[in-house]
């Protein structure tokens, strides 16, 4: 009955052959941020984005593959558990993204970097109005740029495509090893973290996004928070 308050994507990270391992605190993803003072209109899709490039808006993208497995999904493509599910349309989904990204590191303003750091101080620096983030960057972010400043939006996609970012699920796993007694305080630690009480108090000090559904988000009164 508990588990039931998490959200469906959480659970399926905390279960494994029907067997519960934990239970979800958070969750972490990509998101597209922008400098609110350089940017006018927001990218709804890839074209835009390297549109925006062209007319002199500065992105900054990491080129890693966990880092642009984002765009996959633009394409058709979609995850798989093991290596026997990879399909012709899922390679030709790699193909068209590969495409897309080797196209756009020729457009000007246009930065693929394997240097996450760099990017990150480029953009904290106002040197770019674009940057492809994770969603646990952002409470650093929050320290230095203000509200006036830091922007959060959705990856782009293709139209009627949307992009597919990884999601992450931060938990408190519990060890087999432990005694009946370690085991029941455990779960009773997790069960207060995650409820949605305590979810709110915690994702009002550091943006993230809350593992349990009941929690909600003022979109107007706390835009960033509210897309992640």
């Amino acid at each position: 009955e508990y588990v039931s308050q998490f959200r469906t994507e959480a659970l399926k990270h905390i279960r494994y052959e029907q067997q519960t391992y934990g239970l979800p605190l958070f969750l972490t993803t990509q998101v597209l941020c922008y400098n609110k003072k350089k940017v006018e209109t927001l990218p709804n899709t890839l074209n835009d984005l390297r549109q925006q490039a062209r007319q002199g808006y500065s992105v900054g993208l990491v080129s890693g593959f966990l880092e642009t497995y984002w765009g996959v999904g633009s394409f058709g493509g979609k995850s798989v558990e093991n290596q026997d599910q990879v399909t012709p349309q899922q390679w030709q989904a790699w193909a068209k993204w590969l495409r897309w990204l080797k196209e756009a590191q020729n457009e000007p303003n246009f930065i693929l970097s394997d240097d996450a750091f760099a990017l990150r101080q480029a953009f904290l620096n106002g040197q770019l109005a674009y940057l492809g983030c994770r969603s646990d960057w952002l409470p650093d972010f929050s320290q230095i740029l203000d509200k006036e400043t830091l922007g959060v939006t959705l990856l782009p996609g293709e139209p009627n495509q949307p992009a597919k970012p990884i999601l992450e699920t931060g938990i408190i796993a519990f060890s087999q090893a432990s005694s009946d007694k370690q085991y029941k305080l455990a779960l009773r630690l997790a069960q207060f973290l995650s409820n949605a009480e305590q979810q709110k108090k915690i994702e009002a000090a550091i943006p993230f996004i809350p593992s349990n559904n009941l929690v909600t988000i003022n979109p107007q009164l706390f835009p960033l928070r509210a897309t992640l």
